[in-house]
């Protein structure tokens, strides 16, 4: 660094304007590396300027960068998103993938395409099914009793998690989802599986692990049955 301290002349503390903990000096300056140190300090020295620390810096930027991209969505998909951070009372961020126990959407060609919601919510949110585009819905580990007939609606989805729900039946319109291919069911309170589950064509997995299973189809347990993977 080729601007000298004064030693003579104890910096101020700061705080962020944000949450209030401490700023240190020497993050500050580091992450302002491209500006010439007696600038940061000048600027750190005045007595009309507030900082954010990094992390609230980065919940800004961040926050700034969603709002530009959700412009480029519906208004439709833009109040849906709305409505959802409004009853989980969180924001749910933009994320290039979905991880597992986190909230977070997709966006593919200025489209909601895939949407996870975890542990935060007691009803499914009907608003979803408005979303058209969706590939990909997540809703693990909530209390979920039951799910809309108007599921229907969402025929490109190819994804449906529902895993450690209080479900006890779903409803036949999953049927309709001609693209769906993974079904996750498991850790739920299901005692049968739905006879109209093995009438769509696209399904690969079912997933009906730690389930109240008292019975099985007849044809499940038919060597020959080949139709899709069942994980029981």
């Amino acid at each position: 660094m080729n601007f000298k301290f004064h030693n003579t002349i104890p910096f101020r503390n700061r705080i962020c304007f944000k949450c209030k903990k401490a700023i240190d000096l020497a993050d500050y300056l580091v992450r302002n590396k491209s500006f010439k140190e007696e600038k940061l300090v000048k600027l750190w020295e005045n007595n009309n300027l507030e900082f954010y620390c990094c992390l609230c810096y980065d919940d800004l930027t961040k926050q700034d960068q969603k709002e530009e991209i959700l412009k480029n969505l519906d208004e439709k998909s833009q109040e849906i998103v709305k409505i959802l951070e409004k009853r989980i009372k969180r924001e749910i961020p933009i994320v290039s993938e979905l991880k597992y126990h986190e909230n977070g959407f997709v966006i593919e060609n200025n489209e909601i395409a895939e949407l996870s919601l975890f542990n935060c919510i007691s009803e499914f949110p009907e608003e979803i099914t408005m979303l058209m585009d969706l590939k990909k819905l997540c809703l693990p580990w909530n209390n979920l009793t039951n799910v809309p007939e108007s599921i229907c609606h969402l025929s490109s989805l190819t994804v449906l998690d529902l895993i450690g729900n209080k479900l006890t039946s779903v409803p036949e319109s999953l049927n309709q989802l001609a693209a769906l291919e993974d079904l996750d069911l498991s850790f739920n309170e299901l005692q049968r599986i739905p006879d109209f589950l093995f009438d769509m064509n696209s399904l690969n997995t079912l997933n009906l692990i730690r389930n109240k299973l008292k019975e099985l189809p007849k044809f499940v347990t038919d060597f020959e049955f080949t139709k899709f993977k069942i994980l029981l």
